[in-house]
């Protein structure tokens, strides 16, 4: 048994049903409690027909409406946070050598991979602000893709997404872009100014929930 069989991540048991998220209610999902694996799927074949300008913005976009709260106050906030998580899981994977974490994780059975990544994603829904919700900003970030080519797509996604962010420097937040993120998004009414916020704070909850999805499974 290798060190990260060893370490398999744990999470928590706090909801996660349907009835705390507004996706699972509209694609209706099975609960992840009744069916891990059907949860997931379910959840993936959604990510393949949602449209972020369509779909996925004009429903998150209006969360801050409905609680009153304020994206132009809430993104700096945000911004800082999620650069202090990406600091925290470039440090573990420097400290404990990415040669070998990277090494452990290819030589896994792809059953124990996919177990690791389920994990990963159950912790990610269940303590990121927006919870399960947050998939819905990450069509990129899905098991399957993940576990391509013997895991080697995960190693890399990580290894980029760590270097995107050595590249902005220690004390700014890498965005990780996401086709479709850039668009202009008419469907709700608001001034500029606060359609720019909105964009930014969910580009912000985008990578709390990549950040959390990876801590759970670099960290666990």
């Amino acid at each position: 048994m290798t060190d990260m069989e060893r370490k398999l991540p744990t999470v928590t048991d706090k909801p996660n049903d349907s009835d705390l998220s507004v996706w699972a209610r509209k694609l209706n999902l099975t609960s992840f409690r009744a069916d891990p694996w059907a949860w997931n799927k379910e959840w993936e074949k959604a990510l393949h027909r949602l449209s972020f300008s369509e779909d996925v913005y004009p429903m998150m976009g209006s969360f801050y409406s409905k609680t009153r709260l304020d994206p132009t106050k809430l993104s700096g906030f945000e911004l800082q946070r999620v650069s202090d998580l990406q600091n925290a899981i470039e440090k573990v994977w420097n400290y404990a050598g990415k040669r070998y974490l990277a090494t452990s994780w290819l030589v896994l059975p792809t059953g124990v991979r996919k177990r690791h990544l389920l994990k990963g994603m159950d912790g990610a829904c269940k303590v990121a602000s927006l919870q399960q919700d947050s998939r819905a900003l990450c069509p990129d970030i899905t098991i399957s893709a993940m576990l391509k080519q013997r895991g080697r797509v995960f190693v890399d996604f990580l290894d980029a997404y760590l270097k995107g962010k050595k590249d902005v420097g220690e004390h700014t937040p890498y965005l990780l872009p996401s086709e479709g993120w850039e668009k202009p998004v008419e469907n709700i009414r608001q001034s500029a100014a606060s359609a720019e916020s909105t964009l930014t704070l969910l580009a912000c909850h985008r990578n709390e929930f990549i950040c959390k999805f990876l801590t759970f499974i670099v960290g666990g």
